[in-house]
Formats: C-alpha cells, structure tokens, sequence
C-alpha cells in the first residue's frame, strides 16, 4: 500500500473520531457546562462550620459525627479546628475560610477559643483577657459572616483540671482553674454585647461550655470563687479535691473525653432549638429530594436528554 493510500485512511480514521466526539458532547445536555448556585444539580450543601482551636480539631470522633447524624443531607459539619491556636493566630484565616467568591451558605458557626490565650502571662500562647475578647468580637463581626446571614454560638473556653494538668507534666505551670474562667467570663459579657441594641453584626447566641462543665462538678452559679478555704476553690484548682466529673470530661485537664464531647452536643443541641429554631435540622431543606421523589420516575433516571445521567 502506498504512503498516500495509508495517510488518507489515518486522516479519515481522525474525522471520524472527531466527528463522533463533538456529537457525543453536543447531545450531553443533562450535564450543565456552567455551574449556576441556583441550579439544584450544581448548588453546593450548606455547611455548619466549626471554627476553634485543638478541642475543635479533636472533635472529629464523637461531636462531629453526632453533628452529622443530626443534619444529615441538611448540613454539612466542616471541621476548621487548628490545635495550638489562640484567637489572635485564628483571626486573620477567616478570609480563607470565608472567601469572598464563595457561593456556600453558612447558616451556624461555632466560635470556640480561650483555651489557649488563657495560658499565664510567660508562656508563647497567652493573649491578654482584654484582647482576647476584642479579637473574638473582630472574629464574629466579620462582614462575610454578618452578610451570609451566619448565626454564630459563641462558646466560652472550658474549665480545666489541675490535678490532670500537673500529672501530665505539658501543662500544668501554663494555666490557672480561676484565670480560665476570667476568659470564660470575657466570652459571657461579648454575648451579652451582642444582644444589646447597639450590636453591629451577627446574631450571635451564648454556649457557656464552663459552667456546663462545672455545674456535673458540683458548682453552683451562687459559689464563691476565691478565698482560703477549700469549698471556695473552684473544682479543678489544685488547692481542692480532686473532681470526679472533671476527670470524666477531660482527658488530661484540658481537652475533652468522649463524654466531655457528648454533653458539648446535648448542650449545643439544646442552645440550637431553643434559640436558634430556624436552624433545626427539620426545619432546614433537604439535599437534594427524597428517594420516593425519584426512584422509579423516568423523567428522573433518564435524565433531559432521555439517554440517561451517566
């Protein structure tokens, strides 16, 4: 066979796979070819975000799938926990985790830092109570929070446990049980703040994660929390007993035990219906519809192009 014979097959060999190609793809019109946010097909899932510090990353085995269990196909629980962090090395992520060209609806938000800025003044974590409260205001008034209609739950910084904390050896000259709740006390007034008339931002509800740990440790909202006897220390100081529910929660006086994690979720949970109803799961839309809705439906399964999705 001549050169020219066998050129002319490799080209028309070439059309044919060409022309085969462009009507495969002309005729594939149940896939969009520009993604539109109001197209139910392209639409990404709203999301519940997560936003804190070690005790947020940590939450990936018991919070957030209870989270996930509850806003099934309703929301999606996206985990931006960064250990170590206080509030003043989160603030400047939140044009990343906030971006400005993103079409993603984020109806809650959790703020959940103080753990680590309330370390002693020494340590390369402290963050003064004083900034720490401004840079959490900073934080929840972040315009493409107030603009997506976020409602925020602000949790305070839990208790922590000395005993565990001097046990373990990593913590225990760092943090103080009494300075820890001057944090938690900083995080209570902003939510008290945001309620007032003058609040410019989101909506903001508290979730007081220090007094939910302390009240199963026997503390009362009427205790003292200084002086020299030992029922005026806080449970967790080192000058008291030793606390049986704070070894519960707390896996080694700072971060959470699974059932530190499970009264975190019935708190939240609760905080969410009762303050937040427009955010219960069942009152959120569903992704996409359910499977009575499409299964065995032609128009469903074949797709616009009646030659089916795939």
């Amino acid at each position: 066979m001549k050169a020219t014979t066998l050129l002319f097959v490799f080209i028309t060999i070439v059309h044919c796979i060409f022309e085969d190609s462009t009507h495969y793809l002309s005729n594939m019109t149940s896939i969009p070819t520009k993604a539109s946010p109001d197209s139910p097909e392209q639409r990404p899932s709203a999301q519940f975000l997560l936003f804190g510090d070690s005790i947020t990353q940590s939450s990936h085995q018991t919070l957030i799938p209870l989270l996930s269990t509850l806003y099934s196909r309703r929301l999606d629980i996206v985990n931006r926990g960064l250990s170590g962090y206080t509030s003043v090395a989160a603030a400047p992520l939140l044009p990343h985790i906030f971006p400005a060209h993103s079409t993603t609806k984020t109806p809650l938000m959790t703020v959940f830092f103080g753990a680590n800025d309330a370390c002693l003044p020494g340590n390369q974590q402290h963050v003064p109570v004083e900034q720490y409260a401004s840079t959490i205001r900073k934080i929840i008034q972040y315009p493409l929070i107030a603009k997506g209609g976020t409602h925020v739950l602000l949790l305070t910084p839990p208790p922590i446990d000395e005993w565990q904390l001097d046990s373990n050896g990593g913590f225990g000259s760092s943090r103080r049980a009494a300075v820890t709740k001057v944090y938690a006390d900083a995080a209570r007034y902003l939510a008290v703040e945001a309620a007032g008339p003058d609040w410019t931002g989101p909506n903001v509800t508290l979730v007081d994660v220090w007094r939910l740990f302390m009240l199963e440790a026997g503390w009362s909202d009427d205790n003292a929390t200084s002086g020299t006897s030992d029922e005026e220390y806080l449970p967790g100081d080192a000058r008291r007993e030793k606390s049986a529910a704070l070894a519960r929660l707390l896996s080694d006086g700072l971060h959470f035990t699974v059932e530190g994690y499970e009264l975190l979720y019935r708190e939240m949970e609760r905080v969410i219906r009762t303050s937040v109803p427009d955010a219960c799961p069942e009152r959120l839309p569903m992704v996409f519809p359910e499977w009575q809705d499409v299964v065995g439906d032609p128009g469903w399964e074949r797709g616009n192009n009646g030659e089916g999705r795939l």
